[in-house]
């Protein structure tokens, strides 16, 4: 799609009342504090929701109580996740500085996306950039680094998207130079995908059989000791 038509979509969604939805996919960000910045972002630039693939914990240090406004939608594989965004119809767009990635300055975007960032050394693996369906970047201007924070890039695209999907932006608190922070919905109550579903069960069989298996070894430690005292 051209970029003038794309962005009149965009609009027209904007003047009906719709969003073009973003969501941000982190496959390989390693630090606490880079997730927490980025979750951070994507509660300011209105993402859709923060897609986590593997099955760590997703620590969320320094996100500054956003992760109660963010969803967070969890995949154990990463092809799991792809599949699930373009049956949505989403398309992927890998935040890297390929030969042939788009400029975000010039806003490539068409439609619901999907960002993927990559790993905070490496950037995308081969892997990852073979499921993307293209490549943004963003331009430098200094020549003192080879390329930005993954959470600062993050924001930067986020916020790109946002202004070319045209969203309203939020109200601001009076006589607070900051922006209202609205009461969060209850994490408890969103759906759950079925890989969420799927990952859940599969921790709690490990709960149950690792404490099958220390009562287990309990169990075999009393009759032990209770052989040995009878013929002491």
């Amino acid at each position: 799609m051209a970029a003038s038509s794309s962005a009149e979509s965009a609009a027209a969604a904007a003047a009906g009342g719709e969003r073009v939805p973003f969501w941000v996919l982190l496959n390989g960000v390693s630090k606490a504090k880079n997730v927490g910045n980025i979750m951070r972002s994507a509660c300011a630039f209105g993402a859709k929701a923060l897609v986590v693939v593997g099955k760590g914990h997703v620590a969320t240090f320094g996100s500054k109580g956003t992760n109660k406004h963010v969803e967070v939608i969890r995949f154990e594989a990463l092809e799991a996740a792809i599949e699930h965004f373009h049956a949505l119809g989403a398309r992927i767009l890998g935040v890297e500085i390929t030969s042939d990635a788009l400029s975000v300055a010039d806003e490539p975007f068409d439609g619901p996306t999907v960002l993927m960032m990559g790993n905070e050394g490496h950037g995308l693996t081969d892997k990852q950039k073979a499921v993307c369906d293209g490549f943004v970047y963003i331009p430098h201007f200094g020549n003192g680094t080879a390329s930005l924070n993954v959470s600062v890039a993050a924001g930067v695209v986020m916020h790109r998207f946002a202004s070319w999907a045209r969203y309203t932006e939020h109200k601001r608190e009076e006589g607070a130079d900051k922006f209202l922070v609205e009461k969060g919905p209850d994490p408890a109550t969103r759906p759950r995908t079925e890989a969420e579903l799927a990952l859940r069960e599969e921790r709690r069989a490990r709960r149950e059989a690792k404490a099958a298996e220390a009562a287990a070894q309990g169990s075999s430690s009393s009759s032990s000791s209770a052989a040995a005292e009878a013929t002491a």
